[in-house]
């Protein structure tokens, strides 16, 4: 479902396209470009320098950045006829982020400019990217905007050469900033000049967004030049502060749809060579992550009831409704009625193990090491988080590899060695035993 005004309709010329969804352009077009601007690849916490209070530190307007390698932003593209303003959408979006904003034209580009050359210059030989507007963008820094317009005019061969960038942000030798995002516009291939399909090997890399006439509501903030209030330093500050419990409940979810029969019909559906669908968005491994980092984005961000649009954007709108429905009806278990034993794990169900038991070791994990006494609380819970371990080792159940992941990722996380609770100054006497040692020989036991 979608909120008020911010419709979600079928359009039949997009579906003879093979596109599906048409995203009317009010509030759920900017929510869904905030999502996808803002899904990191691992972890946002580790990327940004924090305060005292865990938020990220800026300076002249710009975040300070830790070494950590993985940036965010996954790249998305507006679809939709020529003429309804998706430049004119995404050149605001630009503007409200406040950062650098090149535009790229990758129709007038060949392979070759996306590469790097040897220049000698004062400092010695170096490499420099060829394609100036990209040279500006890597020598700004972190931040900024790359939009490719008109997409879908790029000669196949242009298209395999923006793969590694927008894959990886690689360019040649050479690497944008962590903060910057790739976005872009394309027409359906047979309403382009020059239309090419995309290959799917390089839509499945991408977000995929249909945008029809905007509403009147939207018209309107556009003729009066109304900007969209964009909240980009809140929403960084959102992510930061609520990924990991966001991240810890879809990547659970995640999880049980690997384990699912509902995987096995969507898993990985490649659209053949030439076909419509080719160059939207299609099913597969990569795309699957990218539709639940993007589910965890949105609860981080705090917006809500878009499931279906944000899950279409990345594997189709037709798996996006199965897989939607799928999690709507799995009725995961609170922590509290697994510890009260008021739910066991069902042989029948083992998607839904997977994702109560994930939800468990989220929850162990989920613990602030600098805080003593939060440690110790956690330290408390172990013999009952031991205990419904070892109900995966039941013969009907059938998980005793999947018990010892999952006592490894506690393990690793709140002690970091078997001894530490010792180190720490904890009593283990208070459980009568080393409790470490005493699950080791229950996992010894298990035939």
């Amino acid at each position: 479902m979608t909120k008020k005004d911010e419709t979600v309709v079928t359009d039949p010329i997009s579906d003879a396209l093979g596109g599906g969804h048409m995203v009317d352009a009010s509030n759920c077009l900017y929510d869904l470009m905030r999502i996808f601007l803002n899904i990191p690849k691992k972890d946002p916490t580790k990327l940004f320098k924090l305060d005292e209070e865990g938020r990220p530190v800026r300076e002249n307007d710009r975040y300070i950045l830790t070494d950590y390698k993985h940036g965010i932003g996954v790249p998305f593209i507006l679809w939709g006829f020529g003429g309804i303003g998706k430049s004119s959408i995404l050149d605001e979006l630009a503007e409200s982020l406040g950062g650098p904003f090149t535009t790229i034209f990758p129709v007038t580009k060949q392979p070759d400019a996306f590469d790097t050359v040897l220049v000698s210059t004062p400092q010695g030989v170096q490499r420099h990217v060829i394609i100036g507007e990209l040279a500006e963008v890597i020598d700004r820094g972190e931040d900024g905007v790359v939009f490719f317009d008109d997409l879908s005019q790029a000669h196949d061969s242009v298209q395999a050469a923006l793969m590694p960038l927008f894959l990886s942000r690689q360019i040649g030798s050479a690497k944008l900033g962590r903060l910057v995002r790739m976005v872009a516009a394309a027409n359906p291939p047979k309403h382009a000049t020059y239309g090419n399909t995309l290959g799917s090997t390089f839509s499945n890399r991408c977000a995929h967004i249909w945008v029809g006439i905007p509403p009147q509501e939207a018209r309107l903030k556009y003729i009066t030049e109304q900007p969209y209030p964009y909240t980009h330093q809140l929403d960084i500050h959102n992510l930061v502060a609520n990924w990991r419990e966001a991240w810890g409940y879809y990547k659970s979810l995640w999880i049980g749809f690997n384990s699912s029969p509902l995987f096995e019909k969507l898993g990985h559906k490649q659209p053949a060579s030439g076909s419509a669908q080719e160059s939207y968005a299609w099913p597969s491994l990569r795309s699957t992550e990218y539709a639940f980092r993007g589910l965890a984005t949105a609860r981080a961000l705090g917006i809500k009831q878009l499931n279906t649009e944000i899950v279409a954007a990345f594997i189709g709108p037709g798996p996006a409704i199965e897989l939607v429905e799928w999690m709507n009806a799995l009725n995961i278990p609170t922590i509290e009625d697994m510890v009260t034993e008021k739910w066991q794990p069902r042989p029948s169900r083992p998607d839904v193990t997977y994702v109560a038991y994930n939800s468990l070791v989220e929850h162990m994990k989920n613990v602030d090491l600098r805080n003593e006494q939060a440690k110790l609380r956690r330290y408390a819970e172990l013999p009952i988080f031991y205990k419904l371990l070892v109900k995966l080792t039941d013969n009907s159940i059938g998980m005793v590899d999947y018990s010892k992941f999952c006592l490894e990722q506690v393990i690793n996380t709140i002690f970091c060695q078997p001894n530490q609770l010792k180190k720490l100054g904890y009593d283990a006497e208070a459980f009568g035993a080393d409790l470490y040692n005493e699950l080791a020989k229950i996992y010894s036991d298990v035939k």
